[in-house]
């Protein structure tokens, strides 16, 4: 693969990531019309909602803890 090629690859699997957080973020309860600000929220306040965790890696229950710090910030972006 040479670099071009792998610089399309990423562009792909970077959508693609992009993709599965906003779905992520509907089935829990995002409002569809508000999806791109609660996407960009959540990666604004990934530091913040993880300030207490010492991993160096994000996990699955990292994922789950911004999600509810952005829920609980701004529930006018979620159903009830």
């Amino acid at each position: 693969m040479n670099k071009e090629e792998l610089q399309e690859e990423i562009q792909e699997l970077s959508l693609h990531l992009a993709d599965m957080l906003e779905v992520a973020l509907l089935y829990a309860g995002a409002k569809k019309d508000k999806i791109e600000k609660v996407a960009k929220l959540y990666v604004e306040n990934i530091d913040e909602a993880l300030k207490d965790d010492e991993s160096e890696e994000m996990d699955r229950e990292d994922i789950i803890t911004v999600i509810e710090f952005i829920k609980s910030k701004n529930p006018e972006l979620f159903t009830k």
